[in-house]
């Protein structure tokens, strides 16, 4: 007998405990209920949507340079309301840096067909592991609608696919903003590092209004393919494959230019230039270049500049008797020049219930 009924009082126990379980998820549900309930008669929560999906996207640019988690969870660990916003709000979810990469794919879908920023910048002397380089091909399977790009990273993480995404022709209606950069090592006994761009990545960057290239080599003639450029940035890209002639040329198929920056590209002096070669640059506000100075030099003599031109610096070392016509008292232009092996540069100057 009585082993009969000790498997029976156990049973009953289980039953017991079940009911009170259930019970005590029936309250809590109707705890929940309740917060929520008064949760939408504080002022925040009776805000229209767009409203505070505007709040909130302020409030994670202000965190964006702490961390990720830190706007992320100021905004969806409050309470449900906020969390459905957030989550629901595609343009809070556009901004993908990389610093924590189990947030990317989430990213990717939360933000849904919004345009996209995308920002890898690795530490040279902190290597990234291999999973952010998957995380990143993932991004970069989404180009069609990314607005504001920016790779800077080793040459070897270029050639692992990387290059390869960039490269469909018209794969990147939406960009804006473009800056690759291939990282120099750390040593400088070691040699430095350059890529060669392929020539049908211009071609995809033909909205492209700001675009800069570092340590890259490439086909200058592709300019010509971006009629919106405003701001060019090249620096360095080992070999200068164009003349001055042809490189007039191209600037002058880039009449929105408001900025101009190059540094070791200058072509060499030829021994005369046409007329018609003569630059007339009415929308260009800020010049840097930095090369040889009879690079410097020759390029500036070329140049139509409007009075209103400035920038960081003044020239110095390697300046030109005479400046570039229509330079005024006012204006100011940065010129970095180089004589033989010595470098001369110019001065830079209440909270809800959490429910």
């Amino acid at each position: 007998m009585p082993s009969t009924t000790l498997p029976d009082q156990a049973n009953l126990k289980d039953i017991k405990r079940a009911e009170i379980d259930a019970k005590i998820h029936s309250l809590e549900e109707a705890i929940l209920a309740l917060k929520r309930e008064r949760n939408a008669l504080s002022p925040i929560c009776q805000l229209p949507y767009d409203v505070f999906a505007i709040i909130s996207q302020r409030v994670a640019e202000d965190r964006r340079s702490v961390s990720d988690l830190s706007w992320i969870k100021a905004l969806t660990h409050v309470c449900s309301h906020w969390r459905t916003i957030a989550i629901t709000f595609p343009r809070l979810w556009t901004e993908i840096n990389f610093k924590c990469s189990d947030l990317v794919l989430v990213k990717l879908d939360r933000s849904r067909s919004s345009l996209l920023s995308v920002h890898y910048r690795m530490d040279r002397r902190k290597p990234d592991s291999e999973n952010k380089m998957d995380s990143l091909l993932s991004v970069l399977h989404h180009l069609h609608r990314i607005k504001d790009l920016e790779l800077a990273m080793p040459v070897n993480w270029f050639e692992s696919g990387v290059l390869d995404k960039l490269s469909f022709p018209l794969a990147a209606p939406a960009l804006e903003k473009c800056l690759i950069q291939v990282l120099q090592p750390v040593s400088q006994h070691e040699a430095g590092h350059w890529i060669e761009l392929p020539g049908t990545i211009l071609q995809s960057f033909s909205n492209v209004t700001s675009l800069k290239l570092r340590h890259c080599a490439f086909d200058w003639s592709g300019l010509v393919n971006l009629p919106r450029l405003t701001i060019l940035d090249v620096a360095d890209p080992r070999d200068v494959q164009v003349t001055c002639d042809t490189l007039l040329h191209i600037l002058r198929q880039l009449p929105l230019l408001e900025s101009i920056r190059l540094v070791k590209c200058l072509p060499p002096p030829t021994s005369f230039t046409i007329p018609s070669a003569i630059l007339n640059l009415n929308h260009l506000n800020t010049l840097d270049i930095s090369d040889e100075t009879s690079r410097c030099t020759h390029f500036l003599h070329q140049l139509v500049i409007t009075p209103d031109l400035s920038s960081r610096s003044s020239p110095t070392s390697g300046k030109p008797k005479h400046p570039p016509e229509g330079l005024s008292n006012h204006s100011t232009f940065a010129v970095h020049s180089t004589i033989k092996r010595s470098t001369s540069n110019s001065k830079l100057g209440p909270r809800p219930f959490p429910s």
